[in-house]
């Protein structure tokens, strides 16, 4: 996984990073540390689901967010077995989050 050069086409790889670091941060203050590490390891994985579509987090609009959610339920285990309910649920919740802390920093104008 790489999502940092989830920037290359958008907002400089400094600010995502600081950005990243600011969120981790906030989730220290509110979340335990295994939510902190999983809400943290989620968002990475969807940076690097937007950098394979040639997207950068402040490109994401709500279609994008659907699509995501898609290829979440499509998505299968090694064993071939679908991601259970909950788990796909804590990856929107991460990327809400993740979104909601953007926002709420006026990073971006609109929370998708």
């Amino acid at each position: 996984m790489n999502s940092a050069s989830a920037t290359t086409a958008g907002p400089p790889l400094s600010k995502l990073k600081r950005l990243l670091k600011l969120y981790d941060d906030d989730l220290a203050v509110r979340f335990a540390a295994r939510t902190r590490v999983a809400y943290s390891a989620d968002v990475l994985f969807f940076l690097d689901w937007l950098e394979e579509r040639g997207l950068t987090f402040s490109d994401v609009r709500a279609s994008d967010l659907m699509a995501y959610q898609a290829d979440m339920q499509a998505a299968r285990k090694k064993d071939g077995k679908p991601y259970s309910q909950s788990h796909q649920v804590n990856r929107i919740s991460a990327v809400k989050s993740f979104y909601r802390f953007l926002y709420k920093r006026d990073v971006l104008m609109h929370d998708p």
